[in-house]
């Protein structure tokens, strides 16, 4: 099976607010007209994610008629914002799985934001939300989708 790859053209930057902060967030949208079913897509835990998934993954769902939002949580790629393993590197070991637990639920505010902002957009279906991602973007989906009234 072949993969199907997005041209960098076909990715719009934009910005989402959350709080007080700034966030970098890359978009996918289906041609065509109408209101689209959408996907919020959470990276990993690092710092700048490679920008090669959204490619593959925006390719896939926008082929599946999605609205793809990339966004990029405080501190990563851009964003406003500390990252959260600086956050949380000079707290002692004792202390460190709270402090990783309290960084998650703050970043995820960022998720929520960016669900909120996916959903404003015109030709997105508001209750055709959904959210996904990898590794410690699999964390924040599950914890925006139980945080969420309408995910």
């Amino acid at each position: 099976m072949a993969v199907v790859s997005l041209p960098a053209a076909l990715i719009t930057t934009v910005a989402i607010a959350s709080g007080p902060l700034k966030l970098q967030a890359s978009l996918v949208r289906p041609l065509g007209a109408g209101r689209f079913r959408a996907i919020v897509y959470n990276h990993g835990s690092e710092a700048d994610p490679s920008s090669d998934h959204r490619r593959a993954i925006g390719a896939f769902f926008q082929s599946h008629g999605y609205v793809v939002l990339f966004p990029y949580r405080r501190g990563a790629s851009g964003s406003e914002g500390v990252h959260w393993e600086k956050r949380v590197a000079g707290v002692p070991e004792a202390q460190r799985s709270a402090a990783i637990v309290r960084a998650i639920e703050e970043e995820n505010d960022d998720v929520l934001a960016a669900i909120e902002w996916v959903k404003k957009l015109t030709y997105v279906d508001p209750r055709r939300v959904s959210v996904a991602g990898c590794s410690f973007g699999g964390i924040h989906s599950l914890l925006a989708a139980e945080r969420s009234q309408s995910v």
